[in-house]
């Protein structure tokens, strides 16, 4: 994508989304807002990455989930370890659902 930026990726709708869910959680305390932060950087990353690849695969949501798990529960410990295993583990979590057919390519984020 030559000549193309970030904001050429990113959904208006989707960043909308991802800071209602975001201010929700901040106002419910810090566990709520660790799910949340959790919850939309995981659905923003694999919108932008479905937009940007052009494709619904597994690789959306592993790495939507990797980062998603590293920059939330790494933030909630404060730790770069905690974050790395944490990012790992949503990832291999969301592959295994991928994997199984437990989570649809097809399902519409809403």
């Amino acid at each position: 994508m030559e000549g193309s930026n970030l904001r050429d990726v990113v959904d208006k709708e989707a960043v909308m989304e991802m800071g209602k869910a975001a201010g929700i959680g901040l106002a419910g305390g810090s566990v709520w807002a660790t799910a949340s932060v959790l919850g939309a950087t995981y659905i923003g990353i694999e919108q932008a990455l479905e937009k940007y690849r052009r494709k619904k695969d597994f690789v959306n949501g592993s790495v939507a989930g990797f980062a998603a798990g590293a920059t939330a529960m790494g933030f909630a410990a404060g730790s770069f370890r905690t974050g790395l295993r944490s990012g790992c583990a949503l990832a291999l979590t969301v592959a295994l659902l991928h994997v199984t057919g437990m989570k649809d390519d097809e399902e519409e984020h809403h």
